[in-house]
């Protein structure tokens, strides 16, 4: 008899806005992961190996520094990992 699980994982949200300096492309996270599901900056949804590549457990390195916001430095990096 076959069975088929479909379990979903929920990813971990996070946010690694305060790592961001203007100059910073290594950002580590708080969760380890096998996987980044969605990487977003302000919104903007990135792509992988064109904006940012990853290394399992827990390092996303940006292919360009995030800048830091001119008016408030404020900066939005939302991480969704499995």
């Amino acid at each position: 008899m076959l069975t088929v699980d479909f379990t979903v994982q929920k990813p971990v949200i996070e946010y690694l806005t305060a790592q961001v300096n203007g100059t910073r492309t290594v950002f580590t996270t708080a969760n380890p992961f096998d996987e980044v599901v969605r990487l977003f900056c302000n919104g903007v949804l990135l792509e992988e190996s064109n904006d940012y590549t990853y290394t399992a457990p827990n390092t996303i390195t940006f292919a360009y520094p995030p800048k830091v916001h001119p008016r408030d430095g404020a900066w939005v990096i939302r991480a969704e990992l499995l």
